[in-house]
């Protein structure tokens, strides 16, 4: 038995003739569901002379996202600094402490390659006051005499020259506080 329907968009009535019970319950599931269309015209925002979908929207929020955290990524990676050579202490070496107990020095050696000759290094000595006293710092290459002596300004960072050598990447060093 031939079924009459009229389609949706287009208005126009039409028959239906059903093959099997299968395709009629289909059919009628189909009807029930109301509401879905899968062929609905897709809703389209106007910005300017482009019309952008909601698709569209969405994956060029992904994408700025993405871009976004992997510039960000890549912007810290730069600014991160190498991790610093610590100075060789001994046990029984006294301190400049902070009211909460901890060590108002941090010190820490690099590095540095110099810009005409990558083989010459430059060994920089930093050094962080988190006190809020000056505090005098002699710093020495490891058992050597060759020192330079530092004023740590109060709540301030300070970075000074220890020396220069020729492919010598790794050094010791030790500091000394002045009381």
């Amino acid at each position: 038995m031939p079924e009459r329907a009229k389609c949706a968009f287009t208005g126009v009535s039409i028959d239906i003739a059903w093959g099997s019970f299968a395709q009629r319950d289909m059919a009628n599931r189909r009807r029930k569901e109301g509401s879905r269309r899968p062929n609905a015209p897709e809703r389209r925002l106007v910005i300017g002379p482009i019309r952008w979908s909601r698709r569209m929207i969405r994956a060029g929020f992904f994408l700025s996202f993405g871009l976004t955290l992997l510039s960000a990524n890549a912007l810290a990676q730069d600014m991160e600094l190498p991790r610093g050579i610590p100075p060789v202490q001994d046990s029984f070496v006294k301190h400049h402490m902070s009211p909460l107990g901890r060590p108002c020095l941090e010190i820490q050696g690099y590095a540095r390659p110099e810009l005409v000759n990558k083989n010459i290094y430059q060994h920089l000595i930093k050094v962080g006051n988190s006190c809020g006293q000056t505090i005098q710092v002699q710093v020495c290459y490891y058992k050597t005499e060759e020192c330079i002596l530092m004023s740590a300004p109060p709540y301030e960072k300070k970075e000074a020259v220890l020396g220069i050598f020729p492919a010598l990447k790794r050094f010791q060093f030790e500091a000394k506080e002045k009381f």
